[in-house]
């Protein structure tokens, strides 16, 4: 694991200050990464990401992407230079032909202390965000334990790590609670069903559209989420 001095660099900056004096100052900044994702010589995607878990990272957006069904169906990945190289056990198809999005499975038992947990979690910050306060967090919790955490540059490639990470161990993702300190949007909500994940956590509020898609999917919608109080979207 790359430690967070080494995913960021200091960049000079002038600080203005309302009573007009200008002092140099000087701000971490997180380093952007463009991975390219190729399978049998097609392009499949690009992606904008933090360098780190890559491969969770690839593996998580194969599968929320619905271009796999299943881990075993990717042989390797190999990170080489910004492309990530894909073996496929079997023909490429297409998303269409992947499994149907279909209602998440009935949540597993959660608690109010399993949501506080999480916003703790957050509070008490991650390398990147600490450093920055640029990356979005995201937790993958199970049976009342925060199995995995991840940060990332994107929101999207935060969960896709947590996905990835689950798919690489095992996890049951039908099992587990994810946290996200990201915007909860409609192609989240979709990301999530596509995951296969029925609860998901989020200190942010939600647009009119994800609570839509929520109760459509069968997600369990908790918003707002802090260390004294939640919101269930119903």
């Amino acid at each position: 694991m790359k430690r967070a001095e080494e995913l960021t660099r200091s960049v000079y900056t002038e600080v203005v200050y309302a009573d007009g004096r200008v002092e140099l100052g000087s701000c971490p900044v997180l380093r952007e990464r463009e991975l390219t994702v190729v399978s049998g010589g097609a392009r499949l995607g690009q992606l904008t990401c933090t360098d780190t878990d890559l491969e969770e990272l690839v593996l998580g957006w194969l599968y929320t992407q619905r271009l796999i069904d299943a881990a075993k169906e990717v042989k390797s990945i190999e990170i080489r230079n910004n492309h990530a190289l894909v073996t496929l056990d079997g023909p490429d198809r297409a998303p269409t032909e992947r499994r149907a999005l279909h209602k998440l499975p009935v949540a597993p038992d959660w608690s109010p202390e399993n949501v506080f947990t999480l916003a703790r979690r957050f509070r008490e910050g991650m390398p990147l965000h600490r450093r920055t306060g640029a990356a979005h967090s995201c937790f993958l919790m199970r049976a009342g334990a925060v199995v995995y955490a991840a940060e990332d540059v994107g929101r999207f490639n935060a969960v896709d790590k947590a996905v990835g990470y689950a798919l690489r161990q095992g996890i049951p993702l039908g099992e587990c609670l994810l946290y996200t300190s990201g915007r909860v949007s409609a192609t989240l909500v979709e990301k999530l069903a596509a995951a296969g994940v029925p609860v998901l956590v989020s200190k942010a509020i939600p647009t009119a559209q994800a609570v839509s898609g929520a109760r459509r999917r069968g997600l369990t919608l908790l918003c707002r989420a802090w260390e004294d109080r939640f919101e269930r979207f119903v």
